[in-house]
């Protein structure tokens, strides 16, 4: 789209009182794009119960993980499990979010 057509007018303002020069103006159409919503997961903590997830998480069987040589079974494991009982105790809720981030 051409820039000139975005111009609704334009002209010079007199002012002999201020300056020897006239002052330019112009007048453009310009559009600011709306923020589109967006959707958010966050882990909804309003009822999670510490001492519930504490005692569910020490009983998460440990030997299995460490029954592995490989590092990375072992953190794939353990994230595996730990992932588990968290979704168990503060599931992920979806928020809508409808004004874009402070700045």
């Amino acid at each position: 789209m051409n820039d000139l057509s975005k111009i609704a007018s334009h002209g010079v303002i007199p002012c002999s009182i201020v300056s020897d020069h006239d002052g330019p103006f112009a007048c453009v159409n310009i559009r600011v794009a709306r923020y589109q919503p967006r959707y958010k997961y966050v882990r909804n903590l309003k009822n999670l119960n510490e001492t519930a997830f504490l005692e569910d998480f020490s009983a998460l069987p440990f030997l299995v993980i460490t029954s592995t040589d490989d590092p990375d079974d072992q953190l794939e494991t353990l994230n595996i499990s730990f992932n588990d009982c968290l979704e168990r105790h503060a599931p992920f809720r979806g928020c809508r979010v409808t004004r874009p981030p402070a700045t």
